[in-house]
């Protein structure tokens, strides 16, 4: 199939919607195929046949019934041909004619058949049972452990659950074990089929049994590596109303840092300048559409591969972590629906926590510095704008006011305050949820459809967001041996954000709206008192006012992502099963952004280019005037291709579980912008303006040299990536097991040096379940302990290329087409590494009361990126080269624990993560003070993530900052700048060393209360500090205690203003980062509090199986270390500055339905 996209926006939509269209129109009707084709099965059969193979009559079993036939292959071979005819007749009926006169019986269980030979007389003593063990909704289950009991003698089951134990002693007692689930006997006296469905253990109902790393399933009993895993359960609780899964991470899981936005860190930051982001997989594939495209409420469990062993399998992407995401799937049985509705509120922003100058402590700052006429105004001439303060000094200045119409004047303005029209720009954010899954199946077609709705009003005014997750997924067993599988995710995300405004950065005084309703022209650059003869000369209205900006601005992001997969799973053997997947994921992206002429960009950029023309005597523009469009286009595909071979093995006390394959990828990503002048939306036309003219200086408005250019911007980048795979582990007795990985990957990424070319990837592994040696048997407290220890490498892409680099662009003076090289040709580039050595212990003590998991970790990268020196005959001083190192070490520790177990119960979770991050090889570091300060280059010894501070030295005084040398000498302002990093105070690391959670869950009845707390600590930041003038930073309420007379500097460390408007760096450097404003980030936060009731089913219809009401508060409460209590994940820790918007709590409702 293929698509042509026209370049026109609304060509490009419709073929959006028509794609869109078409797939779920085709899904569906697959979907409806295979649920007919399941429901045409008949529990009669009809079949006539001379010198039939036993396996062609199996075959005819599946296909007129659904029954699936489980037998030794050995069995079915030696089976003698059957002639046999029959008409509806019923399938035992069928079977007992097909085996009549063979040395075979069976046996029927729900739709399956086991096969297996007569017991004869010499053989009364031994038996072979046979069957398959599922949960208790018919999912298998591998890696199940069955003894004999009493003897050493015992399996695992297989990747389909299926068991064979043979020649064993009768009668006998079968024991059937699996981590999370209750263990089961039985008694046997002859040779039958067991089928076993193990009930979920009481006393651990979050446990994870099996493990995923994308490429495959293991038994979490087996598995070597450093594995962590949320469950369905806790995710419904973190996740509720979420529209990104990964902030319901937090706090979750050991070893993994989660930011304020969703953005997940791994232990420890492994990079320097390549990406940094963990790698997403959903059902088994990398995806690039980001996280909005995975629906939270399809989640069924999250695994987290932190070590080499765990995620050394996806090679050169795995050195940040990998996070697994198992996406729900169909179970056999009738339709289950599940509706769930969810509101979710968060509260207005409160700006005292932004602790702004009051508006009579702002005024006065700005009345001293016009006093001191040290203010950017200059009355005598005034053409550069002015604020309403420096009006009335104007005024006073042309004899229109008398120093006591100022005053009173001052004092009236004192008496505004803008915030108390924030509401006119803010709200409560509401946000609405609908979400609509299906799910059901047979025995051999499964399907699962869900459908996620959300519209939502943002805080800021005008801003609205609108968001469809589509997703079906399909499987379908066509043949004993063959399965396929189809799946089909569209997200469709819209959002209007007109309202960028940030109250914070206007004068407290300025108002928006007069009590009439109109709006308040708010002083800018623009002299108000110069208005009125500019618009004589036929200038527009160049009047401001950020309300209305907002109203006459429309900025439509439109986004469409969409993944459609295809599998086949062969069963060549029992137990090898050969796989061919492939995943096409497409998006485009939509950025309009419509400025009409009442917007002040779009009147002050005309206004600006407004000029006198000589020759035509007249005033002409040379921008047109008119609406500005802004238009940025985006689109990218991509495609995985993959083959497999998967082997799953037990023979006796031998269990083996490996896979290979190769791997085939490609990513393409293409956009531009374009701009339009004069655009009219209806009409769909522009206009142009002689770009040349404006792109040299020439005269604008007030006749001063200055230019404009906008150029189109475009881009275009395809990589591609073959791959070479394979992981394989075994096992003895249940006991040990070893475990090696080896990935080879080659892409267009890296350079032709053949010296670092095919390097491979790679892990071993090894654990020991030592509570199964039989010198742990009188420990009966221990239910399960098992030892890990882990070596391996895996890699991170370097984000850079071999060949040079340049970028397009345009002369600014001539217009001409310009390329500008940025980096030289390196064919030495290769992927960054990291090794990983892990030790671990995961254990359960108890009946399962207590269980947890300890791992102790050290990651050291190496041909990181960074910045080194090049000879400049090269053409370049500097470059990107793989040079750098860096060390992550630290301790993950998750307990759990069933404190009560009555008719209350309550749940204990703890999360507890410790890194240490250290730089331990850098090229060319930047050893000087400035450098150290603004943290922008890596510090050999000490956090890629840091902050430094000048050593306070209190103000001078006349009221200027002073700082200590290395020596501990007093450095004054006027003397020359201190550039020596020794002098500098080392405060301590901005990412937090420790981190978790802590989870209750109280449960009494259908009553549930789960309050969750979070916790990082150990790392530092910066208090505010207010601006030394108006229009640098914030003005923080401190301003008021600035120095103005001598022997202020006994009480305070606010300088005095400087002696003009333009306030040098070394001023606002030694005031801004010195270390009177260090403090302490640590903080416990309440973050969520949650109240859910089951409905009881007497309660309920008889169209509902089930119903559950929530209720949840986010945010609720915080403990800081710092005294200003100020919340660090809302904050710009080094530079001490708030954010535009506070945090705010948040409330959530939510009904969900079974039927």
């Amino acid at each position: 199939m293929s698509f042509c996209f026209n370049q026109n926006s609304q060509t490009i939509h419709a073929n959006q919607k028509t794609f869109m269209t078409r797939m779920i129109k085709v899904s569906a009707l697959v979907l409806l195929a295979l649920q007919g084709s399941v429901a045409a099965f008949a529990q009669k059969i009809t079949f006539s046949g001379k010198q039939v193979p036993m396996q062609n009559v199996f075959t005819a079993i599946k296909q007129q019934t659904g029954f699936v036939v489980f037998s030794d292959y050995a069995i079915i071979q030696s089976a003698q041909p059957v002639t046999v005819a029959v008409k509806e007749a019923s399938v035992s009926e069928f079977l007992s004619e097909c085996l009549k006169g063979q040395e075979l019986t069976f046996s029927i269980e729900d739709k399956t058949i086991t096969i297996v030979k007569k017991a004869t007389a010499s053989q009364q003593e031994q038996a072979t049972i046979s069957g398959r063990i599922t949960d208790q909704q018919g999912n298998a289950l591998p890696g199940v452990t069955i003894l004999v009991k009493g003897t050493s003698k015992g399996i695992q089951s297989t990747a389909d659950g299926s068991y064979t134990i043979s020649n064993i002693n009768i009668p006998a007692t079968l024991v059937f074990s699996f981590i999370g689930f209750e263990t089961q006997e039985i008694k046997v006296n002859k040779s039958t089929v067991e089928n076993i469905k193990l009930q979920i253990s009481t006393n651990n109902l979050n446990a994870i049994s099996v493990v995923s790393t994308g490429y495959q399933e293991l038994p979490k009993e087996r598995a070597t590596g450093a594995f962590a895993s949320v469950d369905e359960s806790k995710l419904k609780i973190t996740n509720l109303g979420a529209l990104n899964f990964a902030k319901g991470l937090e706090g979750m899981v050991p070893g993994v840092l989660v930011g304020p936005s969703g953005a997940l860190q791994v232990r420890g930051k492994s990079t320097i300048n390549a990406s940094a982001e963990a790698l997403i997989v959903v059902d088994g594939f990398p995806i690039e559409g980001g996280n909005l495209t995975i629906n939270p409420n399809d989640i069924e469990s999250v695994t987290v591969l932190k070590d080499a062993a765990a995620a050394s399998i996806w090679g050169i992407r795995a050195s940040n972590g990998v996070i697994v995401i198992k996406t729900k799937n169909g179970k056999s049985g009738k339709t289950n629906f599940n509706l769930t509705t969810n509101l979710n509120i968060d509260s207005k922003p409160d700006f005292s926590y932004q602790q702004l100058a009051s508006t009579e402590e702002y005024i006065d700052f700005e009345n001293e510095m016009m006093n001191k006429g040290i203010s950017w105004f200059n009355p005598a001439k005034a053409d550069d704008g002015y604020s309403r303060v420096a009006e009335l000094y104007y005024k006073k200045y042309k004899g229109l006011l008398t120093a006591d119409e100022v005053t009173a004047g001052l004092s009236a303005l004192k008496k505004a305050n803008n915030l108390s029209q924030q509401d006119l720009f803010y709200r409560n954010a509401i946000q609405r949820q609908v979400n609509l899954s299906l799910s059901g199946g047979g025995n051999t077609n499964k399907y699962y459809a869900s459908a996620l709705y959300s519209k939502g009003l943002a805080t800021a005014r005008g801003n609205d967001n609108e968001n469809l997750v589509l997703n079906l997924k399909n499987t379908l067993q066509v043949h004993p041996r063959l399965t396929l599988a189809l799946g089909v995710n569209s997200t469709f995300i819209r959002s209007n954000t007109p309202n960028n405004y940030d109250i914070t950065s206007a004068r407290p005084y300025e108002l928006y709206k007069n009590p009439d309703g109109s709006y308040v022209s708010q002083y800018t650059s623009i002299a108000e008192h110069l208005k009125a003869g500019y618009y004589a000369n036929g200038y527009s209205n160049w009047d401001f006012n950020p309300l209305q900006n907002i109203e006459n601005t429309s900025n439509v992001n439109s986004n469409f992502v969409g993944r459609f997969n295809l599998g086949a799973d062969y069963k060549i053997a029992k137990g090898i099963v050969f796989s061919s997947k492939y995943l096409y994921e497409l998006g485009f992206s939509n950025i309009d952004v419509l400025q009409n002429p009442n917007t002040w960009y779009v009147k002050n950029l005309t206004n600006s280019w407004r000029v006198f023309d000589a020759n035509k005597n007249a005033y002409v523009n040379k921008i047109p005037f008119g609406s500005i469009f802004d238009k940025t286009k985006n689109r990218f595909n991509s495609y995985t291709f993959r083959n497999t071979v998967t082997l799953d093995k037990t023979i006796s006390l031998h269990a083996i579980n490996a896979v290979a394959g190769t791997e085939i990828r490609r990513i393409s990503n293409v956009g531009n912008g374009e701009r339009y002048y004069n655009y009219n939306e209806q009409a769909g036309t522009s206009d142009i303006y002689d770009a040349l003219a404006l792109s040299t200086y020439t005269p604008n408005y007030k006749g001063s040299y200055n230019s404009y250019s906008w150029s189109p911007n475009f881009s275009n980048r395809d990589n591609r990536f073959f791959s070479l795979f394979a992981n394989a582990a075994y096992t003895y007795d249940n006991r040990y097991t070893v475990s090696g990985s080896m990935r080879i990957d080659q892409s267009d990424l890296f350079g032709t040096d053949p010296k670092y070319r095919y390097r491979p990837i790679w892990s071993s592994g090894f654990s020991w379940r030592i509570s199964r040696e039989q010198f742990m048997s009188e420990l009966t407290f221990i239910d399960d302990l098992k030892l890990r220890a882990t070596y391996g490498i895996t890699g991170n892409i370097a984000g850079s290329s071999p060949f040079p680099i340049a970028s397009t662009g345009k002369n600014s003076s001539t217009q001409e087409n310009l390329l500008t090289f940025t980096n030289p040709e390196n064919q030495a580039l290769r992927p960054e590494k990291t090794a990983t050595i892990n030790l671990g212990t995961d254990f359960s003590f108890w009946h399962n009361r207590f269980t947890g998991s300890i791992d102790v970790y050290r990651k050291r990268s190496y041909d990181l990126l960074g910045s080194s020196i090049l000879d400049p005959t090269t053409g370049f001083t500097r470059a990107q080269v793989n040079t750098a190192a860096l060390l992550n070490k630290g301790i993950d520790i998750n307990l759990s624990t069933i404190a009560i177990d009555r008719k209350v119960r309550l749940d204990i979770t703890v999360n507890f993560g410790w890194n240490k991050n250290e730089v331990t090889a850098v090229n060319m570091p930047s050893n000087t003070a400035n450098a150290y300060i603004t943290g922008t280059s890596p510090v050999l010894g000490k956090p890629l993530s840091y902050l430094y501070s000048y050593q306070w030295a209190g103000l001078s005084s006349t009221g200027t900052p002073q700082v200590y040398d290395a020596s501990g000498k007093v450095v004054k302002y006027s003397d020359a700048e201190m550039t020596d990093p020794k002098a500098l105070k080392y405060v301590g690391t901005l990412t937090p060393p420790v981190y978790g959670g802590v989870m209750f869950n109280l449960s009494y009845k259908g009553f549930s209360l789960a309050p969750q707390f979070t916790f990082k600590a150990g790392y530092v930041m910066r208090k505010p500090a207010p601006g030394t003038t108006l229009g640098t930073r914030p003005i923080t309420n401190t301003i008021a205690d600035r120095w103005q007379k001598p022997g202020d500097e006994q009480f305070t460390d606010i300088p005095r203003l400087f002696d003009n408007s333009t306030v040098p760096a070394k001023w606002n450097n030694y005031f801004w980062y010195s270390s009177v404003w260090d403090d302490n980030a640590s903080f416990v936060r309440l973050r969520s509090l949650t109240l859910s009731y089951n409905l009881p089913k007497q309660f309920l219809s008889k169209i509902f199986t089930g119903a559950t009401i929530m209720a949840q508060g986010n945010n609720l409460g915080l403990w800081t270390a710092n005294r200003e209590k100020i919340d660090p994940d809302y904050y710009n820790l080094a530079s001490g500055v708030f954010p535009a918007m506070p945090p705010v709590k948040s409330y959530v409702l939510s009904l969900n339905l079974n039927f």
